[in-house]
């Protein structure tokens, strides 16, 4: 959960408690504040080398996950987009050719795009080793309303291959993998970033209240 004092700003190294374990978040850049009632953490967007705010979280979330492992995985959002930045990223778990910390090439991610053209629908995009393969990306029919609180989930399947979005609870996009599907854990995930893009798109113009992530498929 996204909680703090009403309108207070939320500057770098503040902290986002996970309320069911230890995968606490932590706020890296400038210009985030919570919401007026205090349940939502308000991210400024803007290019990337500007610098706003994001929300950094621990390193190894879901290369842990082992190739034998036929869970899957799901990422749940309650959500706004305040503003369409085209590109811009609900999640980027992975990493960049210049490594931990930094974005402007993404060689290892998986990601929800909140805004991937400028009617604002989502997308994701799946990259196990871009020197080695293409990038796999499907674009969504809709996208969150702005301004709205939405509820945005990704599921992704290792024994089929196949990812879907979900957007307030109905199906709007998804794609089989087209490489092998079950190694979600040679993900390079040391940027596992809310509001940020591995690759140094803009950063979000949103809100986030509530983020989650399960081992398996909702």
């Amino acid at each position: 959960s996204f909680t703090g004092t009403a309108s207070d700003p939320a500057p770098a190294a503040t902290m986002i408690m996970d309320s069911v374990g230890t995968a606490h978040g932590e706020v890296l850049g400038t210009g985030a504040v919570f919401d007026a009632t205090g349940t939502s953490l308000v991210l400024p967007g803007g290019v990337d080398t500007a610098g706003g705010g994001y929300v950094n979280l621990p390193n190894g979330l879901i290369s842990e996950i082992s190739n034998v492992d036929t869970s899957g995985l799901t990422f749940e959002a309650w959500m706004k987009v305040n503003a369409i930045s085209t590109y811009s990223r609900m999640l980027d778990f992975g990493n960049s050719l210049t490594g931990e910390g930094t974005a402007g090439y993404q060689t290892s991610t998986i990601d929800v795009i909140a805004s991937w053209n400028a009617t604002g629908n989502l997308a994701s995009e799946f990259t196990l080793d871009r020197t080695l393969y293409n990038t796999q990306y499907f674009n969504t029919s809709s996208g969150p309303a702005i301004g709205v609180l939405s509820h945005v989930v990704l599921t992704v399947d290792p024994q089929t291959g196949i990812r879907k979005i979900y957007l307030n609870g109905l199906p709007t996009g998804g794609t089989n993998l087209a490489l092998n599907n079950n190694l979600i854990s040679m993900i390079d995930d040391v940027n596992n970033w809310l509001g940020r893009s591995n690759g140094g798109d803009p950063r979000l113009n949103g809100s986030f209240d509530e983020f989650r992530s399960y081992k398996g498929i909702m």
